[in-house]
C-alpha cells in the first residue's frame, strides 16, 4: 500500500507540473516518501510496559507490588501470554510488562492496549510527567506503552537468570506487515477456494434440478400416455359392454314376445278342447 501511494503521488505531481507549465507557471518538484520510511526496529515478542505496579507496602524491608496473575487478570480483555515484574535491591520496582504472542495478531493486540492508554492520556508522556503516583482516593493509576529496547534494558538492570526478559529486535516490516500480507493472501485464497466450491455446488444443484425437471416431464408424459391408453381401453370396454347389454336386452325382449305368444297359443288350444266351454256343454 505504501509503495503504491508513493507511485501515485509522484504521478500526480508530474501531472500537476504539466498542467502548470501549460498555463505558463512552474512549481518546484515534490519529493515523496522513501520506500522504507514506514519500517523500524521493534521489540519481539511484542510487549507493553505497565508502570506504577508497586504498592506502598514494605515487607522485610522491601517494596511489594502486583503479582503476575493479578496483572493478567487486570488486563484480561487483552490476550497477553504472561506478565513479568522487575525487582531490585529494594524489592518490587513498580515496572512490569505484559508479553504477547510472537505474531502479527499478538502485535496488534499489544498495540490496541497501547492506543487505549494513549486515548485515556495514560501513555509514556503522561507517566514521564507524572508527579503523584497515588490518586486522591488512595488508588494507584496504571500507565502503559509499547516497550522499546531502552525500557527492557532498564527492566533487566537488576535481573538475573530466568527473571531476565529475553527479547530480540526485528524489522516491523518483516515481523508484522509481511505476516499481515500473508494472512490477507491466505484469506483471499481461502475465499477464492470457497467461492469455487460454492460455484461447483450451485452448478451441481442446477444440473440435479434440471435432471429432476426432465424426469418429472418424462413422468408426466408417461402418465398422460397411460391415461390416454387407459381411456381408450375403458371406452372400448364400455362400448363392448353396451353392445352386450343391447344384445341381451334384444334377447330378453325376444323371449318375452315368445312367452307372450306361447301363452296366447296355449289359451287358444285350451278353448278349442273344451276346457273353456261353459257348463261343459256344446
Amino acid at each position: 500500500m505504501g509503495s503504491r501511494r508513493v507511485k501515485l503521488h509522484r504521478e500526480l505531481a508530474k501531472l500537476l507540473e504539466g498542467e502548470m507549465c501549460i498555463k505558463g507557471t512552474s512549481i518546484p518538484p515534490w519529493k515523496g516518501l522513501a520506500d522504507d520510511a514506514r519500517d523500524h526496529e521493534m521489540v519481539w515478542p511484542p510487549m507493553v510496559v505497565i508502570m506504577n505496579t508497586m504498592t506502598s507496602t514494605i515487607q522485610d524491608g522491601k517494596f511489594v507490588g502486583m503479582g503476575n496473575q493479578e496483572l493478567l487478570e487486570h488486563f484480561s480483555s487483552y490476550p497477553a501470554l504472561k506478565a513479568q515484574h522487575s525487582y531490585g535491591p529494594q524489592g518490587h520496582r513498580g515496572l512490569s510488562v505484559l508479553i504477547f504472542e510472537k505474531s502479527a495478531v499478538g502485535y496488534l493486540e499489544a498495540e490496541r492496549l497501547h492506543k487505549n492508554f494513549l486515548e485515556q492520556r495514560l501513555g509514556r508522556s503522561a507517566w514521564n510527567s507524572c508527579t503523584n503516583e497515588v490518586l486522591p482516593g488512595g488508588e494507584r493509576q496504571l500507565y502503559g506503552f509499547m516497550a522499546l529496547k531502552e525500557d527492557l534494558d532498564v527492566f533487566n538492570q537488576h535481573c538475573q537468570g530466568k527473571s531476565k526478559i529475553k527479547f530480540e529486535l526485528k524489522s516491523y516490516q518483516e515481523a508484522v506487515l509481511n505476516e499481515i500480507k500473508k494472512m490477507r493472501e491466505n484469506r483471499r485464497a481461502l475465499e477464492r477456494k470457497r467461492t469455487k466450491a460454492l460455484e461447483r455446488s450451485v452448478n451441481n444443484l442446477s444440473r440435479n434440478l434440471q435432471q429432476k425437471m426432465e424426469d418429472i416431464r418424462i413422468f408426466e408424459k408417461r402418465v398422460q400416455s397411460l391415461h390416454e391408453e387407459n381411456k381408450e381401453e375403458i371406452e372400448s370396454q364400455e362400448s363392448f359392454y353396451k353392445d352386450q347389454i343391447k344384445i341381451l336386452e334384444a334377447r330378453v325382449k325376444e323371449l318375452d314376445e315368445k312367452l307372450q305368444e306361447f301363452g296366447a297359443n296355449a289359451a287358444y288350444r285350451g278353448t278349442c278342447t273344451g276346457h273353456g266351454r261353459p257348463n261343459g256343454k256344446l
